[in-house]
């Protein structure tokens, strides 16, 4: 038992060296396991990181050009992460109803690229204009990213407004005036309406600008086009027109929002309706159109207006809902209006 004892432990036996190598070996196998793990912490520490709007390379400036005004320019921004953070974009911020910016994907991978998909409207009237974009991080962190967007709206001749949107009145009748502008010296010649329901009458102002009367007439909604014509046989501008008839009612709100917090109905438990008539003095059918909505009072404000008090009966609520709760109609009318209602459940 000794002679075997002081055999294995001995160095310059075979076996006490085979038993120290095998010993190093696992040594350094937990060594490395040990090294993979505490850099694979570090990696998801790194990527799981929320990064910095500073690792957003965008450029700064991006030119649009020159286009016709009122015309729409259509392109995209491209940006890079350039760090090696996984980052989480904040959907894009403009600063006019008149440009719109689309993120497909909030989610951008380490040194990788994407777009911002842009949709720009010029303005109606000739000139330069700039516009901007801002891009921040998710959660944010640092100064955002300012894209400015410069161009520029040309124009021999252009009108304000560039088209004409119009509700007809009981009557089936409405007008409108139309500036037409001119940056040269040649004058209007003629001004012509493809549709008889539209009458139109040009008044000059001067040589480089024209009034331009509509009166469209209309039993039914329709659409059209004036053109203004610098020579006898060739229109320089055309204005889209479009008429629509007045709705015999109108509910507001039209859609009634309601939030479920478990089993209890948060506000509003009740709902004030106006209902504004075309017709003055008309008379209405209200009624409901779900079981856990009841009518209270209904009470005409004018010759053209009513407030309706709605309550919900809480014991009957569904759990979620989206659809027409309340029917509103003339007595003598041509259509049914409706109330909707937007049921959420929160848990």
């Amino acid at each position: 038992m000794a002679t075997a004892s002081r055999s294995t432990l001995t160095l310059d036996g075979k076996s006490g060296v085979r038993w120290l190598g095998r010993q190093a070996h696992l040594v350094a196998a937990a060594v490395a396991v040990g090294l993979v793990a505490q850099a694979g912490v570090f990696f998801c520490l790194v990527v799981s990181d929320g990064g910095n709007t500073n690792a957003i390379e965008l450029g700064r400036d991006l030119h649009l050009g020159e286009m016709p005004v009122g015309a729409t320019w259509r392109g995209s921004v491209e940006l890079r992460n350039r760090s090696w953070r996984f980052l989480r974009l904040d959907a894009p911020r403009v600063d006019c109803g008149c440009v719109t910016a689309h993120l497909a994907d909030p989610s951008l991978p380490p040194r990788q690229s994407t777009a911002i998909a842009l949709e720009v409207q010029f303005p109606e009237i000739p000139g330069p204009f700039a516009r901007q974009i801002v891009l921040h991080t998710v959660p944010r962190r640092g100064s955002p990213k300012v894209v400015n967007l410069r161009g520029k709206a040309v124009a021999d001749l252009w009108a304000v407004p560039s088209s004409v949107q119009v509700e007809l009145n009981q009557a089936g009748e409405a007008a409108a005036v139309v500036l037409v502008h001119s940056t040269r010296n040649e004058s209007v010649t003629s001004v012509l309406a493809d549709r008889p329901e539209i009458a139109v009458c040009p008044v000059h102002k001067d040589n480089n600008s024209v009034d331009i009367k509509l009166t469209i007439t209309a039993c039914d909604e329709g659409a059209g086009l004036v053109s203004v014509c610098t020579s006898p046989d060739r229109p320089a501008l055309l204005i889209p027109v479009e008429w629509k008839l007045r709705p015999e009612i109108q509910i507001r709100p039209d859609v009634w929002h309601i939030n479920r917090l478990g089993h209890a109905v948060a506000v509003p438990e009740t709902l004030g309706v106006a209902i504004v008539t075309a017709e003055a003095d008309a008379d209405l059918e209200v009624r409901p159109l779900v079981p856990w909505l009841k009518i209270g009072d209904v009470k005409r404000v004018s010759e053209h207006a009513f407030d309706v008090e709605l309550r919900l009966l809480l014991t009957r609520v569904t759990e979620r809902f989206s659809g027409e709760v309340l029917e509103v109609c003339p007595k003598s009318g041509r259509g049914k209006y409706y109330l909707r209602a937007r049921i959420e459940s929160s848990r």
